[in-house]
């Protein structure tokens, strides 16, 4: 008797609706575990930019240069590099310069450009520590301190707090 029940039509349809009832609620589940990750990923830190941007400039007027000129398009694209690069879709480095300053010639007519990007995690002051390492390469200081008028910064924090910093410089020919 108690197989029989079991194995009935009506204990079958409870049997379903318990289980399409535990599965709602571990998509539930799954969903609401992904969005929070979600939450987690890469965002973008126009206070950094700014404040990359600021202590550049210190640099450039100590050294008796003029300051560079702000830039939203440039900063944009530069932003967009750094949130790719703390996503991990675009390894840390240079790739895709040539095709980031042709997106900037719909903007800009130029002569010369160059870029920095730096990377840090676990410090206090993430812009202080990549703006002097800037200064201590060559390259690096050779553009920040470059015949360059105008310049854009994006930066942006991964979700382990790690923090990239993209900065492009341009020399127009105006």
């Amino acid at each position: 008797m108690t197989c029989n029940r079991l194995f009935s039509r009506e204990n079958h349809f409870s049997l379903a609706l318990t289980l399409y009832f535990i599965l709602g609620l571990l998509l539930c589940a799954l969903t609401s575990c992904k969005k929070s990750s979600e939450a987690k990923d890469a965002q973008a830190r126009p206070d950094l930019a700014q404040q990359t941007f600021t202590l550049i400039n210190q640099h450039r007027l100590l050294t008796q240069l003029s300051e560079l000129g702000w830039q939203n398009p440039i900063s944009a694209i530069a932003e967009k590099h750094s949130l790719s690069m703390a996503e991990g879709k675009t390894p840390f480095g240079h790739e895709g310069f040539p095709d980031r300053l042709k997106q900037l010639e719909v903007f800009f007519t130029f002569t010369a450009a160059g870029e920095n990007v730096g990377y840090v995690s676990d410090q206090a002051n993430p812009v202080e520590t990549i703006v002097t390492g800037w200064l201590g390469k060559s390259e690096h200081r050779a553009n920040m301190l470059g015949n360059f008028q105008l310049c854009g910064v994006g930066a942006a924090q991964g979700p382990g707090g790690e923090i990239y910093i993209t900065q492009i410089f341009l020399r127009t020919s105006y």
